[in-house]
């Protein structure tokens, strides 16, 4: 199973601090040197649609998150290209080394339709999740909504497929983005106990407004995103009520 660590040219003690736990577990790895939006323009910066982002967040994404969100779609499309299931970790990642050796083991026997797999606990309030299957000691869930992050998840060649498909247009972070099942198609699924989780040490390089410094929203902006809100909470809902009648 490949193993690729997602960090920025000069994040050496990040590296240094995932390297060293990957090393102890025994988990071959590479490091992957990602896009830094901070420090200029990337060709896959022209995806971003500014204009619609605008008009349902009413504040366009950051450097940075272009930055991650290419990073990330570099990766997809080495896994989509491979044609092998790959484990994708940010440099931030606090491995449970059991666990996650653990994971790393299984993973190359996992059925298909484990096509993504978070690794991490689920990070939104709703945490509402169906038992699909156990294998070894991790029970395989299915999440009614989007873990909120991308600090480690397993994926394969055809998940990494539809996220390239459907990510013609950049509106949202990459988590969000991931997050959005209904939309890219990619089922959300998740692994209880978590084998990581991301270490509170590090700042995160994306570079967030602090919100005192934020615009506040107009009345049309916030009308506007409360409609794109309520048409993705209704697709969502149908989308799980498909997977539970289709399953249950």
């Amino acid at each position: 199973m490949k193993v690729y660590v997602l960090s920025l040219e000069g994040a050496k003690e990040r590296q240094d601090r995932i390297c060293a736990q990957l090393t102890e577990a025994g988990v071959e790895f590479e490091l992957f040197l990602g896009v830094d939006g901070r420090k200029g323009f990337h060709p896959l910066f022209n995806k971003y649609n500014e204009n619609k982002r605008l008009e349902i967040k009413g504040e366009p994404l950051l450097p940075g998150q272009l930055g991650c969100f290419a990073s990330h779609y570099l990766l997809w499309q080495r896994c989509s290209e491979k044609g092998e299931p790959c484990i994708i970790l940010e440099d931030d990642a606090k491995l449970d080394l059991v666990r996650f050796k653990e994971f790393v083991a299984l993973s190359g026997d996992l059925p298909g339709q484990y096509e993504c797999v978070r690794l991490f606990r689920n990070k939104s309030r709703i945490r509402r999740s169906i038992l699909v299957d156990v294998v070894d000691n991790f029970e395989f869930r299915k999440y009614l909504k989007g873990h909120m992050s991308t600090t480690g998840y397993y994926i394969t060649p055809e998940g990494a497929s539809k996220y390239l498909d459907s990510a013609k247009q950049w509106v949202l972070p990459v988590d969000i983005y991931m997050d959005q099942f209904w939309n890219n198609k990619v089922e959300c699924y998740g692994v209880e106990p978590p084998c990581l989780t991301n270490d509170e040490g590090f700042e995160s390089l994306i570079g967030y407004l602090p919100k005192g410094k934020k615009e506040k929203r107009s009345v049309l902006v916030r009308l506007r995103r409360e409609r794109y809100l309520l048409r993705n909470n209704v697709r969502r809902f149908f989308w799980n009520a498909r997977f539970i009648l289709g399953n249950f």
